[in-house]
């Protein structure tokens, strides 16, 4: 590793919602890391405005070239991009992109003598359709995955694992993942955009007749992770690389019970427990939904991957990520819920 302590890095897919996070944190007074340069690799064109500071190159992770321009003279990657699918899209795309694009960046690491690969993955990796609760990295991967989304992040999980210590021209390339629970916060695309866009329509119906827990991480707390992870290759610490680690922040709560502050700042409302609708027939509507859009070529509203995730309980622990990686939380809940309203406040989409 360098002896450097400031390294240049490298984001892919850093122009994306936890992409421009990493970036803020990165920024902050008290940041885990800070870098002489960041690249930022992401398919835009040009940079999204909070992206000035960085070195912005527009490329794909599919596209091998792209990648060894990006990684020459970089110290750490941090790869991010990937296709986010809860079945919406063709399994063979998210396939390309979310694994045969992580072994191009594997490759273009060592051909370009980086030190270190960060890898986002994902909770998911080892969803098969059936209930989580107070897993640890030793949790097996499914005998079947719920959909290619799920197959593809474990693929790409072993991947970047196997490569840890793989030789390259500046010395063996050292690698950590990081999979997160849900992400969300500010600008969330995923979670909060589409509950609050439900609620501007009328009230939130929940899914599932229990108040089934889902463990989350606030996305400040997420870009966190991913800068301590970082630190952690840079001062070369060999206990933490090699190594998967799960990432999370406060108890965990219901899916609906989580975006329930959010909807009441938009002047929503969320029904009631017992008036959810239950598992089994949403699933089965579910299917029929998702056969209607594809016909239509719309986005499906409902998947059948989408309501078991809100129907399951998906509980796990970090403990792993402080021991070795020294990772915790630095926004504490009340903080994450404040900024988010407040971002909601300023794209208006809040009656505060």
């Amino acid at each position: 590793m360098p002896t450097h302590t400031e390294p240049v890095l490298l984001i892919t897919g850093g122009a994306g919602y936890v992409g421009r996070a990493l970036v803020r944190e990165l920024r902050a007074p008290a940041a885990a890391l800070r870098p002489a340069e960041v690249r930022v690799l992401d398919l835009g064109p040009d940079a999204p405005p909070e992206l000035a500071s960085v070195t912005y190159l527009q490329g794909d992770v599919r596209d091998r070239a792209a990648l060894d321009r990006a990684c020459a003279g970089v110290d750490i990657v941090l790869h991010l991009a990937a296709v986010i699918d809860w079945g919406q899209h063709p399994a063979a795309f998210v396939r390309e992109v979310n694994l045969d694009g992580t072994r191009r960046v594997i490759d273009a690491c060592r051909a370009a003598g980086v030190r270190g690969l960060v890898f986002a993955s994902s909770l998911d990796a080892v969803f098969g359709g059936q209930p989580i609760h107070d897993a640890d990295e030793s949790l097996p991967y499914p005998a079947h995955f719920s959909g290619e989304y799920c197959a593809s992040k474990a693929a790409a999980e072993m991947a970047v694992l196997r490569a840890d210590g793989w030789p390259t021209s500046a010395g063996p390339l050292r690698t950590i993942v990081l999979r997160p629970c849900a992400v969300w916060g500010e600008d969330d695309p995923y979670h909060v955009a589409p509950v609050v866009g439900l609620a501007r329509r009328g009230p939130v119906v929940r899914l599932g007749r229990q108040r089934t827990p889902t463990q989350w991480v606030y996305v400040g707390n997420m870009a966190h992770a991913l800068a301590v992870a970082a630190r952690a290759l840079v001062d070369g610490r060999s206990e933490a690389a090699g190594q998967l680690y799960f990432v999370t922040d406060f108890a965990a709560r219901n899916f609906f019970d989580q975006m329930e502050p959010l909807v009441e700042a938009v002047g929503g409302r969320v029904l009631p427990p017992a008036l959810a609708l239950p598992h089994g027939p949403m699933k089965a509507l579910s299917y029929v939904l998702t056969a209607a859009a594809r016909h239509l070529g719309v986005t499906p509203l409902l998947t059948p991957f989408s309501v078991d995730h809100l129907c399951h309980e998906f509980t796990v622990c970090s403990d792993k990520a402080a021991r070795l990686l020294g990772y915790q939380p630095i926004y504490s809940e009340r903080e994450a819920y404040a900024r988010t309203i407040a971002a909601l406040v300023r794209s208006g989409g809040c009656d505060a």
